[in-house]
């Protein structure tokens, strides 16, 4: 799987509308998958109620997609518009018509509404701003995610179940590149991520736990893109078949000249190492009076004790003719 920087995710997108995928018919897959997401968490929870932060621009559509679905299934959603849609909205229009509560901050001084919604909530799901913004969070945005995190703070403090918050793309304040987090941020319990993994999810402590979600990008469009996250299907497709009727030395032999009784772990685990990194036959030369050490905690190697004059110290001239006599 691929890890993207912001550009790189924008040509994604481009590409694919070129390769004929439009950018609505990404919204409405990267929605809905959203949507399958918060079900399985409000069903884990045995809860029914979402808090959608809905910002203005396409993290926003996409809550409202996950929204609509979401109120179709039942859920009792409601989507806080944080600040101003366009005027003609359908996405916005569709979640009202499937029965989202719409409420918008301009219509909740105070945000008497937000705060009562999010002690409510089940599942609070960020979808404010995504992977088009760096900059500090500014009031009156900051003023409302305070709202919402102060609301769970005094849940956690009278003892009552907190909802989770789940960050649609990235959480709001997060710079996909960096991984830098605005402190006036939710922090997520899980970050549902579009498309691709952002970069800056393994750089930032505030990305604990990520999923990627499928969009309906193409395949082969990232083929040429650097970095690729290191998955176990990958090295299944790079490992080369094994025959049959092969054995541990078919596939290369190690040897490993390590250990002293003061760095015992250091022989344990190159010796380790060499064997996950698929060298068929390892040999550790490693001093006498170590040997007993480490040979109890890896069965898996053959060994080569060196002759010692005294414990810990090494005949180096005899040990040197064992150690090339086995290479």
């Amino acid at each position: 799987m691929k890890v993207v920087t912001v550009e790189q995710m924008q040509a994604l997108e481009t590409a694919s509308v070129h390769a004929g995928v439009s950018l609505d018919a990404l919204m409405e897959k990267a929605g809905l998958a959203v949507a399958v997401a918060v079900r399985e968490r409000l069903e884990a929870l045995e809860a029914r109620s979402v808090l959608v932060l809905v910002g203005s621009g396409n993290n926003g559509g996409d809550g409202l997609v996950a929204a609509r679905h979401l109120a179709g299934w039942d859920a009792s959603v409601t989507a806080y518009v944080c600040a101003p849609r366009p005027a003609q909205d359908e996405k916005l229009d569709l979640a009202r018509a499937a029965g989202a509560t719409v409420t918008t901050a301009g219509d909740d001084p105070g945000y008497r509404v937000l705060r009562e919604t999010a002690m409510d909530a089940g599942v609070i799901l960020d979808a404010v701003i995504g992977t088009g913004r760096a900059r500090p969070i500014e009031m009156p945005l900051q003023a409302m995610l305070h709202t919402v995190g102060q609301a769970i703070d005094d849940l956690v403090s009278e003892g009552r179940r907190a909802p989770e918050v789940l960050a649609l793309d990235l959480p709001t304040g997060m710079n996909a590149d960096t991984g830098h987090m605005d402190p006036s941020g939710l922090a997520p319990d899980l970050i549902l991520t579009l498309g691709r993994p952002k970069i800056g999810l393994f750089v930032s402590p505030s990305a604990t736990a990520w999923r990627t979600l499928d969009i309906g990008i193409p395949d082969g469009l990232d083929a040429n893109l650097p970095i690729e996250l290191m998955t176990e299907e990958l090295i299944a497709g790079l490992m080369p078949d094994r025959s049959a009727r092969s054995n541990k030395g078919t596939y290369g032999r190690a040897l490993i000249v390590a250990g002293s009784e003061s760095y015992v772990g250091a022989a344990y685990l190159a010796c380790a190492a060499a064997g996950r990194s698929g060298a068929g036959l390892v040999t550790l030369a490693t001093p006498d009076s170590v040997f007993p050490l480490i040979a109890g905690r890896l069965a898996e190697c053959t060994y080569l004790p060196l002759v010692e004059h005294n414990r810990g110290e090494l005949d180096s001239g005899f040990a040197a003719v064992q150690v090339t006599s086995a290479a």
